[in-house]
């Protein structure tokens, strides 16, 4: 067979290759573990309504990435806030994330086409594939590590240029990628000092990398101020009792605890070690980058993080097959086929094993939960309402009930007993485990779901839910009502 007909056989499949893959990811993804990111399609849903709780929600916390939910904005109003809009933009996501490795590895052949099959492995193996929150992480990830180890090779400005558009994405990514944000962050100065040229011009090249990133981040500080008159409301959460948690009893969390993670990690540490010994730069960035995220992955963990740590795991996974891909094929010398042919027999393996582990179960509050709380208030009065506390409550109020249930992500009772005087008011408050111990009745009240408030008077349990009838002393417009009709 000539070159010319290989040539011609081998386009189409360049071209075909990331988004039958990325097909197979979000497939496998969904029948081994469902969709989730519920929390993302609730946020879309109330911003294509236009209402106040979508624009809060859109930035008012680190730990729900405005990143995730500005991708899967288009694809709810194409598609509806339905599951199928969130696989159709993880699947999207993916493509672009496997057409970026491959524009990486030079998918142009079968040694390029490996980076691409041994990141698509990777991700199956763990069991993430359907989720557009794990999707958007490997994506700014991957764009990220191309742009960074281009960068530390040859220090040319287009790299830095894209590294520098990449960041920009990650801080928006928000509290889970932090540190892998970080992480790559360093790597502008740190690239710049290993050429006489650049490092003569640090400041102006400090200055391009982190700006956009820092331009971004102002942003969102500005949207704070705006929205809720803080701008650090957003990052107001981490001081809640269960966010930051250090226990010795969560140490064995600190190790990866999933076969794609523990591969990832060897594999990066693998190639730092043998790219110092062969001179490959690349390998060796990579290979630092991968051990810094894993470094970051288990900070999360150690600190009670445990389930935000989507992002983060994915980033480390991607890291894995670019620096152990960069190690056999952008050294000196080429590895021979048969250790191509081993690397994607492991990932193939720990794939196989990946997909079979059943993910954990989430704790669902009762299926009939909402009627029950409606039933509840307007037992007390037919003008009561009920406000649904935090990101945990968004996807819990169905359409037909919103005239009851509101969601609300900033809470001031005396607020809500002003706007709503007359009605009887309740808070629907979810556990402070896990993601619910992020969300702000937790931060402006931090003792009420054990032991209420002062105008909270509890009324009746949900499973991990919790209602409260909001009482009190009177406002001043009732006192003033009752002193016009006091004879």
């Amino acid at each position: 067979m000539s070159h010319h007909t290989t040539h011609k056989l081998r386009l189409p499949l360049t071209w075909l290759l990331p988004p039958l893959l990325a097909a197979a990811i979000v497939a496998i993804g969904y029948l081994a573990n469902g969709s989730g990111d519920a929390t993302s399609l609730a946020i879309c849903r109330e911003l294509l309504a236009g209402t106040d709780q979508g624009r809060q929600a859109l930035v008012g916390s680190c730990w729900h990435a405005p990143l995730t939910t500005l991708t899967l904005l288009p694809f709810t109003w194409l598609l509806g806030c339905s599951t199928i809009a969130a696989l159709t933009t993880a699947w999207a996501v993916w493509t672009f994330t496997l057409v970026i490795a491959g524009r990486t590895s030079g998918r142009e052949t079968p040694r390029g086409w490996m980076l691409i099959i041994l990141l698509a492995l990777g991700i199956v193996a763990s069991g993430k594939g359907a989720l557009p929150s794990a999707a958007v992480a490997a994506a700014a990830t991957i764009f990220a590590l191309r742009s960074a180890v281009l960068w530390w090779q040859s220090q040319g400005l287009r790299d830095l240029v894209k590294l520098a558009a990449a960041l920009a994405g990650l801080t928006i990514c928000g509290a889970p990628l932090a540190g892998v944000t970080l992480a790559l962050a360093l790597v502008v100065p740190l690239g710049a000092l290993r050429n006489p040229d650049t490092c003569r011009r640090i400041p102006a090249i400090i200055l391009l990398g982190w700006l956009p990133a820092i331009y971004t981040l102002a942003v969102w500080l500005l949207m704070n101020r705006l929205i809720f008159g803080s701008a650090l409301f957003f990052v107001s959460n981490l001081h809640n009792e269960q966010v930051l948690l250090w226990s010795a009893a969560t140490l064995q969390d600190w190790f990866p605890s999933h076969p794609a993670e523990a591969l990832a990690l060897a594999f990066a540490a693998y190639a730092y070690g043998m790219g110092s010994a062969t001179r490959n730069t690349r390998a060796v960035a990579a290979g630092v980058l991968g051990i810094l995220f894993w470094f970051w992955l288990a900070t999360l963990r150690g600190a009670s993080s445990v389930w935000a740590d989507t992002g983060s795991q994915t980033a480390l996974i991607t890291a894995g097959a670019l620096s152990l891909w960069l190690l056999r094929n952008a050294g000196p010398a080429c590895c021979p086929p048969r250790v191509a042919y081993g690397d994607l027999a492991i990932y193939i393996l720990i794939a196989w094993i990946g997909a079979r582990i059943p993910a954990p179960l989430p704790t669902l509050p009762p299926a009939d939960m909402i009627q029950q709380v409606e039933a509840t208030a307007l037992a007390r009065s037919p003008h009561a309402r009920v406000f649904v506390c935090g990101y945990s409550g968004l996807n819990l109020i169905p359409a037909a009930t919103r005239q009851r249930l509101e969601p609300n992500l900033d809470l001031h009772v005396s607020a809500l007993r002003d706007a709503w005087y007359g009605q009887n008011l309740f808070l629907l408050v979810p556990a402070p485990i896990g993601a619910a111990a992020t969300e702000n009745v937790h931060t402006r009240l931090p003792r009420l779901y054990d032991s209420g408030g002062g105008r909270l008077l509890f009324s009746q349990d949900y499973g991990p839910w919790r209602l409260f009838e909001i009482v009190g002393a009177p406002t001043a417009r009732q006192l003033e009502e009752w002193r016009q009709t006091t004879p």
